[in-house]
């Protein structure tokens, strides 16, 4: 038969052969949602035109090689809703059965997204925001301390100068010299996020503009310096205010005023065994922002950082924290009490996905809180720094 064909016309076929396939290849849909899986050999996807069934125990399901398919887990992008079940956003090639709404086959790899991805998407975000909370890895309850515990030790109340003008020579805490002003705007609006100040101002030096990033001015060079000490404890991880230098000039009457209202960094710890629970609070008037370590001797902890507000004697925040991989977060209550902080406990509900909050704050148990005594900052500054470069890989994913 082939002796009936020229090598053109072989040539030709082959071609119409390989757009054949090429044609079969691109009609595989790339379909991009919610992949979910509550239970064992439950598989479905949920994108903007329907939820698709891939598997389910007992009935319909895609062959082995196309479960295989499905995407590897990224701990910190999905969600556990029961036990090990639950679900992440990711998009998958496939083939469907529109009229069953069934996955006949996973071409290739699925990859996973991140959730913000699913979230953002009007169409199917609403699907997951009336789902049950997922379910929060908290550090187990620990044993109360006995009172003798409690009782207060050295502690660190570090109280942030009020800036002035009313001096000749104005003295402040320089965080930052910089050629680029994007860097240096940049920097001022980060303190701002956390509640601070700073003025951004700029000089000549031989034909180059330079930026400085300051806080201040204070009146002496003692307050400058007493302040300086109390950056330091607030921002641990801040390189720029680690390094920060002293400086003093002449008092600009024209230079707009820097307050930075009046602070407080205080530490608290729970210790149980080897095991050490460390929290550092900075209260910025109403404004609570701080850390919190959880580490258990020789597994793995739980960290993250905390931002509230303060009323009385009560902080009411948002605890954001990594345990094991997830990300999540959570609504605390802690009291200011004599020689410590006491958190209350209370049940809590879905406030969206990997977030939930207390169902009634109004009704909270203080009856037996958790008690952490006050201690000198230092005592934990391992635990913190822990806490600090976990807030960093949080806010990355969180991009």
């Amino acid at each position: 038969m082939l002796g009936k064909y020229t090598s053109r016309s072989i040539t030709l076929m082959l071609g119409l052969g390989l757009m054949s396939l090429s044609f079969s290849a691109s009609a595989a849909e790339y379909r991009c949602g919610w992949i979910e899986n509550p239970g064992p050999a439950t598989w479905w996807i949920t994108d903007k035109d329907a939820r698709w069934e891939i598997s389910t125990p007992g009935g319909y399901s895609v062959a082995a090689q196309s479960i295989d398919n499905l995407p590897n887990v990224i701990p910190n992008e999905y969600v556990r809703v029961n036990g090990i079940y639950g679900y992440s956003c990711g998009c998958l090639s496939v083939d469907t059965d529109k009229q069953n709404k069934r996955i006949v086959s996973i071409q290739s790899k699925g990859k996973q997204v991140f959730l913000k991805q699913c979230l953002e998407d009007k169409a199917i975000a609403s699907v997951k925001k009336a789902t049950s909370a997922p379910v929060v890895q908290r550090p187990p309850a620990r044993p109360q301390p006995a009172p003798q515990q409690v009782q207060q030790t050295s502690q660190m109340v570090q109280r942030m100068p009020v800036p002035t003008q009313q001096t000749e020579v104005a003295h402040y805490v320089q965080v930052i010299t910089t050629s680029d002003k994007n860097k240096a705007n940049s920097l001022k609006n980060s303190f701002a996020k956390d509640g601070f100040e700073t003025v951004v101002t700029s000089v000549n030096r031989g034909g180059q503009i330079l930026y400085r990033v300051n806080f201040g001015p204070f009146a002496n060079k003692t307050l400058a310096a007493q302040a300086q000490t109390t950056l330091k404890g607030i921002f641990v991880g801040n390189a720029n205010v680690q390094e920060s230098i002293l400086v003093s000039v002449k008092q600009n009457p024209k230079m707009a005023a820097s307050p930075i209202p009046g602070t407080s960094t205080q530490c608290y710890s729970q210790k149980q065994g080897n095991d050490l629970t460390g929290i550092q609070l900075s209260i910025n008037r109403d404004q609570v922002s701080g850390y919190y370590a959880w580490e258990p001797h020789e597994k793995d902890g739980g960290r993250g950082y905390l931002r509230g507000t303060l009323k009385g004697n009560q902080i009411i925040a948002n605890h954001t924290y990594m345990v094991e991989g997830y990300v999540g977060t959570e609504q605390v209550a802690y009291r200011l009490v004599k020689g410590g902080l006491i958190e209350a406990k209370g049940e809590q509900v879905s406030n969206g996905v990997e977030s939930t909050r207390f169902k009634d704050i109004t009704s909270l148990d203080w009856s037996k809180p958790e008690r952490y005594r006050t201690v000198d900052c230092r005592s934990i500054r391992g635990a913190i720094n822990n806490a600090v470069s976990v807030q960093r890989e949080i806010q990355k994913l969180l991009r």
